[in-house]
């Protein structure tokens, strides 16, 4: 049965009075499909917009195999400092020439069941994923994974099965991680190319939060609040498209606001508070982030 009615969220406030300030108290997570690998080749340009957004936890996608661990540490460190905190990284493995990584200055430790997850029809190949535990400094442990889905194909095509494959193997090293260790919550994200079927996210949601519900879709749109796509590529044929997102155990979390961030799209006063250009996002990549600032339902607002 469908189930996207149970795993769709509604933003709480997205207002231009706040736009990109953030709640001291919030966990701000962004996720990032950095086109193959422009993290590295591109660093003044994404630490101005890394500075600007100052995520405590990053997902990443489309790392290529120059981005290694010690670098990516080091350019978080010198570029997006946090006073009396080191950034670290954990990386995918065996995921081909492109892979997945999560970036935070927090504590943070692999999860076994999301370090490599095989694929069921070919277990030398890896899905691409990786998972962190995050320990946040009230004591409270997070579940994040950071996900990149097969590209391209239709409804029904080869593609779309193996992205059902690939949501499938995900959902179950997500269940087997929070059955074997306490969590107080549970995120997920980043560039599920739903250019096919819906099935792949309901997929990836089902019964994965602690009430043994579905996780939550979250609800982020433009800055401009006409569109939620987070993709476009005016060099391409196809037309701009929501292909990112985040899900989070909505038993536990809440979301202050999300956007996605188009900095064309921010006003002139806006971009020079934050040090930014017209052109930062188009430049950086051809996805736009989606950044969410999240609380504890149980905690004081």
């Amino acid at each position: 049965h469908s189930l996207k009615p149970s795993i769709i969220a509604r933003v709480k406030d997205n207002s231009s009075r706040h736009r990109l300030a953030k709640n001291p108290s919030d966990l701000r997570v962004m996720t990032w499909n950095v086109e193959y690998g422009t993290i590295l080749k591109k660093p003044t340009l994404y630490a101005r917009i890394l500075r600007a957004i100052n995520p405590d936890v990053i997902l990443l996608q489309e790392l290529t195999q120059t981005e290694e661990p010690d670098r990516l540490k080091a350019f978080f460190n010198e570029q997006i400092p946090r006073e009396g905190l080191e950034w670290q990284v954990l990386l995918s493995s065996d995921t081909g020439s492109i892979g997945n990584g999560i970036a935070t200055p927090l504590p943070i430790e692999a999860v076994p069941a999301l370090s490599r997850i095989p694929y069921p029809n070919r277990p030398e190949w890896a899905v691409r994923a990786i998972g962190g535990k995050v320990t946040l400094r009230d004591g409270k442990k997070l579940l994040l994974s950071s996900v990149h889905l097969k590209c391209c194909g239709r409804i029904g095509s080869r593609e779309d099965e193996t992205r059902l494959l690939e949501t499938a193997a995900i959902n179950k090293s997500i269940k087997q991680a929070t059955d074997s260790d306490q969590f107080d919550g549970i995120i997920t994200g980043g560039d599920l190319n739903l250019v096919g079927a819906y099935t792949p996210i309901e997929r990836l949601a089902v019964g994965l939060d602690f009430d043994q519900t579905n996780l939550s879709i979250l609800s982020a749109d433009r800055l401009d609040s006409r569109s939620n796509a987070t993709w476009a590529n005016p060099d391409e044929r196809f037309v701009p498209g929501r292909l990112d997102y985040l899900l989070l155990s909505r038993s536990s979390l809440s979301e202050r606001k999300a956007f996605v961030l188009n900095t064309a799209e921010l006003s002139t006063d806006e971009r020079t508070r934050y040090g930014l250009q017209p052109n930062d996002s188009s430049e950086a990549s051809d996805h736009f982030p989606i950044i969410a600032d999240l609380y504890f339902t149980n905690a004081q607002e």
